[in-house]
């Protein structure tokens, strides 16, 4: 079963208001998929990804960015795809063909 955690607004369904907050709280440990803006107000997404990597090495992680920033942020993190890049504003299907891919 696939366990998912999205990062838009707070961390996951338990309301905890902060990225930070929401680590601490969560046991990210069992997530398979984890999907988040790349840009958040107390941690930005390289941060965030090798935080979730040190956590869970076998975790998928997603961001949300706009198209004008993609390629620079494939140039700064080499270890991503433009597979895990989600750009905005995006349709539902495509955004369910993007989680399927990186689930499988």
């Amino acid at each position: 079963m696939l366990l998912a955690l999205y990062l838009f607004t707070n961390f996951g369904n338990n309301n905890s208001g902060s990225v930070e907050s929401g680590m601490y709280k969560t046991d990210l440990s069992s997530y398979d998929l984890v999907i988040s803006d790349i840009r958040k107000p107390e941690i930005n997404g390289f941060q965030l990804y090798h935080k979730l990597k040190a956590i869970n090495k076998d975790v998928k992680v997603l961001f949300a960015t706009c198209p004008e920033i993609a390629e620079e942020i494939l140039t700064l993190m080499p270890q991503l795809t433009k597979e895990q890049l989600i750009q905005k504003p995006i349709e539902r299907e495509k955004f369910i063909e993007i989680v399927n891919k990186a689930i499988i």
